[in-house]
């Protein structure tokens, strides 16, 4: 997890105008507010198996407004 966060930051580094973010990444909120500080930030959720229902994917979306 770490090491993910350190390749987003280096990105930013190096001037990504905009990083991708796992919604389920560790201490999501702190690692958005720092990212939001030096560039735009895109909250991203993979699910490869299946569709999330329509239930899922409304707490998919507000836990991605509670983010930032």
């Amino acid at each position: 997890e770490a090491s993910r966060i350190e390749k987003l930051l280096k990105a930013i580094e190096l001037g990504a105008d905009i990083v991708d973010v796992e919604l389920r990444t560790t201490n999501l909120k702190p690692t958005v507010e720092l990212i939001k500080k030096r560039t735009k930030c895109m909250l991203s959720y993979h699910h490869l198996d299946k569709t999330p229902s329509l239930h899922d994917m409304k707490g998919i979306v507000r836990r991605q407004l509670e983010a930032g």
